[in-house]
C-alpha cells in the first residue's frame, strides 16, 4: 500500500479529454518532471513540442529507438519502458496507465503506477476502469474527471460500396512479411514467409485489407517500407551500434525516416485500388578504418 504523503493525482476520462496536454503544461511548471507514453511517436511528438517551448538543452528524448539527452536536462520524454529510474525530478506523470492490464507490457506499467513518484506530483493518466484498481493499491491520491471535448456521433449504417470515391484504406506493412531472402531481393508478388509474430500479424493485416478490396471493391493501398534509420537512434539496430563502436566511423545514411516518409506522401496521394507498393530505399555505409600494424622481426 502507498504511504508516501507526497500528492498524487489520476487524471481518468475518455480519449480527447486534453489529459496529456495538461500533463505537459503541469510538468513545465516545475522544475524538473520524467513524462513516460505508451508509444515511441508519442514521445516524440511531445519531446518537439516541449523543444519549442523551453529550448532542446533543457528536454531528453528516451526511447527504445532514440536517445537525445543534452548536457543538463531538466525534462525527459520517455516511453514508459525507458523512464530512468536513478533521478529525482519534481514532476512524474504515467499516460495510459490502463496498461497495467496489458499482458505484454502490463508488469511494467504496474510498477510505474507502485513505484514511480515525483518529489512534488505524480499524476497518473488513463481510463476511469483504472479507478477502482488505483484506489485499492495506492493511498491519499486524488482523482479528477475530465469530459470529452468533442462529441461522438453515430450516422447509422453505410456501405463500403458507396463510401465517397477518393476514400482509400492505406496500410503500412513491413518487408519482413517475405521472411528469409538468402540472394537477391524480394518484389511485390513473391509469397509470405514470415519468420517472427511482428512479421506475421503484418501480413495478417495485409490479407485483411485486400480483402476489402476483393470482396467490396475499396481502393486500398500496401507499402512494405524496410527499417528506417535516423541520426539519434537508441544503439540497438545494427546501424547505431557500429556508429558508437567505432571512433572516427564515417557514415552516411541517405535514406532515412524522411525519406521513408516522402515515399509514404507518394503513396497516400496514389490513385486506384488494390495495389501494394515495396518501398526500396537502401542505405549505404562507409567505414573508414586507419589500422596501425606493428611487425617485429
Amino acid at each position: 500500500m502507498e504511504t508516501n504523503l507526497k500528492r498524487i493525482t489520476a487524471v481518468l476520462g475518455p480519449t480527447n479529454t486534453g489529459k496529456t496536454h495538461l500533463a505537459v503544461e503541469t510538468m513545465l511548471e516545475y522544475s524538473t518532471g520524467i513524462l513516460g507514453f505508451p508509444l515511441r511517436l508519442l514521445a516524440r511528438e511531445i519531446f518537439d513540442k516541449c523543444v519549442n517551448k523551453v529550448g532542446k538543452e533543457k528536454v531528453a528524448l528516451i526511447t527504445g529507438e532514440e536517445k537525445i539527452i543534452p548536457k543538463s536536462p531538466k525534462y525527459y520524454i520517455c516511453t514508459v519502458e525507458s523512464m530512468p529510474q536513478d533521478i529525482l525530478v519534481d514532476f512524474v506523470a504515467i499516460d495510459e496507465i490502463q496498461m497495467c492490464a496489458d499482458h505484454e507490457r502490463g508488469h511494467i506499467f504496474t510498477d510505474r503506477l507502485l513505484n514511480s513518484r515525483g518529489e512534488k506530483l505524480t499524476m497518473f493518466l488513463g481510463s476511469h476502469s483504472m479507478k477502482n484498481i488505483i484506489t485499492s493499491l495506492v493511498d491519499n491520491i486524488e482523482f479528477v474527471d475530465r469530459k470529452r471535448y468533442s462529441k461522438l456521433t453515430y450516422n447509422g449504417y453505410k456501405k463500403i460500396s458507396r463510401l465517397n470515391p477518393k476514400t482509400a484504406l492505406i496500410a503500412f506493412s513491413t518487408d519482413e512479411v517475405y521472411g528469409h531472402v538468402p540472394v537477391g531481393d524480394s518484389v511485390e508478388t513473391d509469397p509470405f514467409a514470415p519468420r517472427s509474430p511482428y512479421a506475421a500479424s503484418k501480413a495478417g493485416a495485409e490479407l485483411l485489407v485486400l480483402s476489402y478490396f476483393t470482396t467490396y471493391g475499396l481502393p486500398t493501398l500496401i507499402t512494405r517500407g524496410g527499417n528506417t534509420i535516423g541520426p539519434y537512434q537508441y544503439p540497438e539496430k545494427v546501424v547505431p551500434v557500429f556508429v558508437k563502436m567505432y571512433e572516427g566511423m564515417n557514415v552516411a545514411i541517405p535514406a532515412s525516416t524522411a525519406a521513408i516518409m516522402s515515399a509514404s506522401d507518394f503513396v497516400s496521394s496514389a490513385s486506384g485500388g488494390g495495389l501494394t507498393l515495396l518501398i526500396l530505399i537502401t542505405f549505404v555505409i562507409t567505414f573508414r578504418f586507419f589500422i596501425k600494424t606493428n611487425y617485429k622481426s
